[in-house]
């Protein structure tokens, strides 16, 4: 039986850098899960009014997604 985790939600999370890094450690992405975990996280963040803080971090991780792809 396949398992599914909860959408991420934007309102959930957390506003500062080091919060966001606790959620998932920016790093090169290596294969499909790894590309799964960082899209999930971008795709909460899209569209939103983000603080410098999670500017930042998704900024990183639409760089580690565009070296990926």
């Amino acid at each position: 039986m396949k398992t599914t985790r909860a959408k991420i939600e934007f309102a959930r999370l957390p506003k500062d850098y080091p919060g966001l890094c606790r959620l998932l450690t920016p790093r090169p992405i290596h294969d499909q899960v790894d590309f799964e975990n960082v899209t999930e996280i971008t795709d909460a963040m899209a569209g939103h009014k983000l603080t410098a803080d999670q500017e930042d971090y998704f900024d990183l991780l639409c760089r580690l997604i565009e070296d990926y792809e």
